[in-house]
């Protein structure tokens, strides 16, 4: 049968066990140092042992609650769940069966008759309500160490000097078309040079501020290709710590990988710079220069996707289960048509329009000049 909750629930109970065994100390002086006593022996309770017979201080377990909704309040899954029992007890907690033979009943009768093995109706909803509670004292732990954290400085970082100037030049430039004034390649070094310090100064954030690796790693956490609901509607869980070390490694490798890739763009721009008499340099360089842009541009394309398909497009997207793209990645595409929000939701038409495959930099500049137009009044009175 299909146990995903159980193993879910085991990943929870897990992070929350070696969370505990690790900093219960640490934990329970913080809380107590901003709270009543109380606070700290309720967390310690809920973090040491589980609550499925009984509650803290004798009251109602998750059993026993999920019983009085069922008796009291009507609650009653969907699904029957025709002769199929959940166990909670051992190496067989939260795992169910499907019972079909007298003989199978009948071995699992005494864990019936101690309440311990439920039917499956019943045992999901306290497999849920356990679920939810793993995740709270997880969250609960980690925003109490956050809180008391002694090597971190909050104080705001130096402000750096911000490229929105920038930004907003290079928005108001985009265009299929050749700009009235035309660039140089002097102009094209200085960009890059300057687009490569602004990443370098955010990987040196990145590796000395633990706020900002946090916040990264938050980011990765919280995209990931595995949360956008297949075609079933399953997406895999958010709140378990085996996820942790792929984020933030994700989070570290993309920031060299654009650090790398746009210090080699500045390094060849100069090479064409120099090499303004050598024809045959000159093609090498331009060649590899197209290449390392294409490569740049799938880059970016593949980040903007992550946080429009797991924010502001969530519900336009759908993951391919058991098909994973070149990159390893869970394979996720847009659905539905962009094009029925123009009128409704044209910044999200224009994101989509962003996200599709075989997406060129001929195609993408029209969609994100409109999405520039959408905030930009000069932009807007300027167009043509």
């Amino acid at each position: 049968m299909d146990n995903e909750k159980a193993i879910l629930l085991k990943e929870l109970h897990g992070d929350l066990v070696r969370k505990y065994r690790k900093h219960a100390a640490v934990v329970e002086t913080i809380w107590q140092s901003s709270s009543p006593n109380e606070r700290g022996e309720c967390f310690k309770a809920g973090a040491a042992d589980g609550a499925f017979c009984e509650g803290l201080n004798g009251s109602p377990g998750d059993h026993a609650m999920i019983e009085e909704s069922v008796r009291t309040r009507g609650l009653k899954h969907t699904n029957s769940f025709k002769n199929c029992y959940t166990m909670f007890q051992g190496n067989m907690y939260a795992t169910s069966y499907q019972l079909m033979a007298k003989e199978a009943l009948a071995v699992f009768e005494p864990a019936i008759r101690a309440r311990v093995c439920v039917p499956q109706s019943v045992g999901e909803f306290i497999m849920q309500r356990q679920i939810l509670t793993f995740q709270i004292l997880n969250l609960l732990i980690d925003d109490v160490l956050d809180q008391g954290s002694q090597s971190r400085d909050r104080k705001a970082p130096p402000k750096k000097k911000t490229t929105d100037d920038g930004a907003a030049s290079a928005l108001s430039k985009l265009s299929i078309q050749a700009p009235r004034k035309k660039r140089t390649l002097s102009d094209l070094v200085a960009s890059a040079r300057d687009h490569t310090d602004t990443i370098e100064e955010y990987l040196v954030l990145l590796s000395t501020e633990p706020v900002v690796l946090a916040h990264a790693v938050n980011v990765w956490f919280f995209s990931r290709p595995e949360l956008v609901p297949d075609e079933k509607g399953r997406r895999l869980p958010v709140h378990t710590d085996i996820y942790i070390s792929a984020a933030v490694f994700e989070a570290i490798h993309s920031s060299i990988q654009g650090a790398a890739i746009w210090k080699y763009i500045a390094s060849v721009l100069e090479l064409l710079e120099k090499s303004a008499e050598d024809k045959a340099c000159r093609a090498i360089l331009l060649q590899e220069i197209s290449n390392i842009c294409h490569l740049e541009f799938s880059r970016a394309q593949t980040l903007f996707k992550r946080h429009v398909q797991s924010a502001t497009g969530c519900k336009w997207f759908k993951r391919t289960s058991n098909t994973y793209e070149s990159t390893g990645n869970p394979r996720v595409s847009v659905k539905g048509n962009p094009g029925d929000l123009t009128i409704s939701d044209p910044q999200l038409h224009y994101m989509l329009r962003l996200c599709q495959p075989k997406l060129t930099v001929s195609t993408a500049t029209p969609w994100i000049k409109k999405l520039a137009e959408l905030y930009n009044p000069i932009l807007r009175s300027g167009k043509s």
